[in-house]
């Protein structure tokens, strides 16, 4: 029995001690499920905010949060913002701040917290400050809430990833180009003006760069603008030859850019264009050829040149030089040829320059005749008396000629002298003539004064300048006034009849005469027509001894007739 009241107890206390293991079991999971209802159930929501603000200045700092009806217990909240670096976080109450509960706030420290306990719980909205510099340091934020003990109730409210900067609040810079080169040459700048305008919320700072071909050539270094605020920058850049046909060209910001396509041509050097504008297409030899040229730069940059004129042969007649034009430019140039009789025939002469050349034609004839000179050998004759015209002619190539068999001959006034179609002058009255001589239709003049004649003072003069030796003078000085037509009439009559006796008495002394022949033979040449005789003006001189042998015979024949 005892054993069995033994057994008994024994059982009877391991039946108690499973009852009271499987009570604790069961209390256990049941405390904990509704401590843990409790814990989700104080805070409904919690959220930070911060606003935008000037960056220069603190940001401000919006916490709230909504207490669930697990709260009831709750005293005391503990907001905790987590900071994952070393550096601290502060956050302030600004000043003039009116809340309807006490709070207090702590910076981060060794914990990376910084904490905001907040007490009797009266208020669910607290507004803070974040110094400037500090609002990126805020990584995320977690609330506690506690009851008088300082126990924790229920499970904190947690914010895993906040940032401190406003959501998509900055500055935006809009790039707009107002002006440029919409085509260049080679070599020259482009030149653009663009207008950087702030469009954010904010003021900002940003480079801007200058692109070429997508090269950047030029920048702005931190270009600040207020919101809204513009500014006009401009850049320059200088093309070559790896920009020919097209440059493109850019002005872009962090935020935009605007782009142009700008012709560039490649540099064409001077070119001289030379063309021919007038020049004669017939001249005659010895004369000048003038040809009027135009000379144009038709390239893009300054040149100076050399233009020529070349003759048939090619050769070099005339040189302009240094000739300067700017692009575009043009002058006119005078070139000159002096030809010569061997340049006779037609050609082209050539204009040259370094770059082109025209050319032109021309016929040069034989050489012309210039001028003429009409030259009387006698300009003063008495009346009968007769001289000649010589012409000379001048011709283009400075030659002269003798042209006196070749030209026509006029008496300006025929009253005075007449000429003959040989050029024989023969003076007719007294006065003052011109001699017009002309060839190949150029004339020219030579001026003749024609004297009067005394034809009684000469017959007299002629007869009485005889004497024979012995120093008589000629009978005709007798002063009978016979003419020489009588002497010659005494002469011819082979009847010897002494009608004219004064005739005979001069000729009987004109025979006694040395010189009497001679003044006989005189008178007969001046009684032949003058018209008809040619001018023989050769002198000729008889010797003494040959006259006498011609004057006795004649003597002889006289004695014998008139004895007969």
């Amino acid at each position: 029995m005892l054993i069995k009241t033994t057994t008994g107890k024994t059982v009877w206390t391991l039946v108690l001690s499973l009852i009271l293991l499987l009570s604790v079991i069961a209390v256990v999971p049941s405390f904990g499920a509704v401590n843990a209802d409790d814990r989700d159930a104080v805070f409904e929501s919690f959220d930070i905010g911060f606003d935008p603000a000037d960056p220069k200045e603190p940001r401000d700092v919006t916490i709230g949060w909504e207490l669930g009806e697990g709260a009831e217990n709750v005293e005391e909240i503990r907001i905790s913002v987590d900071n994952e670096s070393s550096d601290s976080i502060n956050l302030f109450k600004p000043n003039g701040t009116d809340v309807p509960n006490p709070f207090t706030v702590s910076t981060a420290d060794e914990n990376e917290t910084a904490d905001i306990v907040v007490e009797n719980l009266t208020a669910d909205t607290l507004t803070l400050k974040v110094p400037v510099g500090h609002c990126d340091r805020v990584d995320g934020a977690q609330a506690f809430a506690y009851d008088g003990d300082g126990e924790p109730i229920g499970s904190p409210a947690t914010l895993p990833e906040l940032s401190c900067g406003p959501a998509n609040v900055s500055e935006t810079f809009a790039v707009s180009i107002e002006k440029y080169n919409e085509s260049v040459i080679e070599g020259e700048h482009v030149n653009v003006t663009a207008e950087i305008e702030n469009t954010g919320e904010v003021e900002g700072s940003q480079d801007i760069r200058f692109l070429a071909d997508e090269n950047r050539v030029d920048s702005l270094k931190n270009l600040t603008l207020s919101e809204n605020q513009n500014e006009t920058v401009s850049f320059s850049y200088e093309t070559n030859e790896s920009n020919v046909p097209e440059l493109e060209i850019a002005v872009e910001s962090d935020d935009d850019i605007a782009n142009r396509t700008i012709a560039v041509t490649q540099v064409e050097p001077a070119f001289f264009a030379v063309t021919i504008e007038e020049m004669s297409s017939e001249i005659a030899a010895g004369e000048t050829l003038d040809v009027d040229v135009q000379v144009e730069n038709t390239g893009d940059d300054n040149g100076t040149q050399n233009v020529t004129l070349a003759d048939f042969d090619g050769d070099i007649v005339d040189t302009k030089t240094d000739i300067e034009l700017a692009p575009d430019e043009a002058t006119n140039v005078s070139l000159n040829w002096s030809t010569e009789a061997p340049d006779t025939g037609t050609g082209n002469v050539t204009v040259r320059s370094e770059n082109d050349t025209d050319t032109g034609t021309v016929e040069i004839r034989e050489p012309a005749v210039e001028s003429i000179t009409a030259t009387l050998n006698d300009t003063d004759l008495e009346e009968g008396e007769e001289t000649f015209v010589t012409v000379e002619a001048t011709f283009t190539d400075g030659s002269k000629l003798n042209v006196t068999d070749n030209a026509t001959y006029t008496s300006l006034d025929p009253d005075v002298a007449t000429v003959t179609t040989n050029g024989t002058v023969l003076a007719e009255t007294e006065g003052t003539v011109e001699i017009e001589a002309e060839f190949e239709n150029r004339t020219d003049t030579d001026t003749l004064v024609v004297q009067a004649s005394d034809s009684g003072s000469s017959d007299s003069d002629d007869d009485g300048s005889e004497t024979d030796d012995s120093g008589s003078s000629d009978s005709g000085s007798d002063g009978s006034g016979s003419s020489d037509s009588d002497q010659d009439d005494s002469e011819t009559d082979d009847s010897g009849s002494d009608d004219h006796e004064s005739s005979d008495s001069d000729e009987d002394g004109s025979m006694g005469d040395d010189s009497g022949s001679g003044d006989t033979e005189g008178d007969a040449d001046e009684s032949v027509d003058p018209d008809t005789r040619e001018d023989h003006r050769s002198p000729v001189i008889v010797s003494p001894v040959i006259g006498w042998l011609l004057l006795v015979p004649l003597l002889t024949t006289r004695d014998w007739s008139l004895t007969s």
